[in-house]
């Protein structure tokens, strides 16, 4: 598989007419928080905490697995205004998050190295223990979560070409992606995505674990000649349509 044929399974580039800071309560509701508030076994992506306590407690946060600012930065120049929105508010790069937590993070890039944690945040309710800040003020993740974020980064990559960003990373990611196998609430919001929204992430299909293996695949996700020059089909998302 080249990625021209990923992202035609991906149901194609996510593309919108608002930005996340555009987005108000309905939009999210209908891009994300309408599964994660009803899923039973939803949690938060770094503490373990469930998404209703988080609810319940005014602790809910949508954390942005590649930040929103690296990706407008990045896809300012390489691409148009609404592939750069759609990257904003794409529903695979988007997780619960205890606002805390989420907070505590900024901005800061994932370690890959499996350094240590130096600067650990805990508390009685979280469910994962090991995740923080390390010597280089990078942000350590827990091992519960490895395989999430590593598939929506391989997702992200593939569809907005994110090689720069992440490109020396493919084979930690693909790592994490086979040791955490996805759960079934991950694949559960899949489908709910693509029933609702009309896209999906490939590595959350049944043949997901097999893309793991295409060394055509993943060899895209760090070259840089791309696959074709032919047009990558697109998926363009107008929130006023779902009033």
């Amino acid at each position: 598989m080249n990625r021209v044929e990923f992202v035609t399974n991906a149901g194609g580039v996510f593309k919108t007419n608002k930005g996340y800071k555009g987005l108000n309560g309905t939009d999210k509701d209908k891009i994300f928080w309408g599964f994660h508030s009803k899923y039973q076994d939803s949690h938060g992506i770094y503490s373990g905490v469930p998404t209703d306590q988080l609810i319940l407690s005014n602790q809910k946060s949508i954390e942005h697995v590649t930040p929103k600012s690296v990706l407008q930065k990045y896809l300012r120049r390489t691409s148009d205004k609404a592939t750069s929105q759609g990257a904003t508010v794409n529903p695979f790069n988007l997780f619960p998050a205890d606002r805390d937590i989420n907070s505590k993070r900024g901005n800061s890039p994932f370690d890959f190295d499996g350094d240590k944690v130096v600067v650990k945040f805990t508390s009685p309710k979280f469910k994962f223990k090991d995740f923080g800040l390390d010597k280089d003020n990078e942000w350590v993740i827990p091992k519960e979560s490895r395989g999430d974020i590593a598939r929506s980064i391989l997702y992200m990559n593939l569809v907005y070409n994110l090689k720069k960003i992440y490109g020396n990373k493919t084979e930690t990611l693909k790592q994490w992606a086979i040791q955490d196998p996805p759960s079934k609430e991950e694949t559960d919001y899949n489908e709910w995505v693509k029933k609702n929204i009309g896209i999906q992430n490939p590595f959350l299909s049944p043949n997901g674990k097999e893309l793991l293996k295409d060394e055509r695949l993943l060899e895209e996700l760090s070259s840089d000649k791309n696959s074709s020059d032919q047009k990558l089909p697109e998926h363009f998302h107008n929130f006023n349509d779902f009033r």
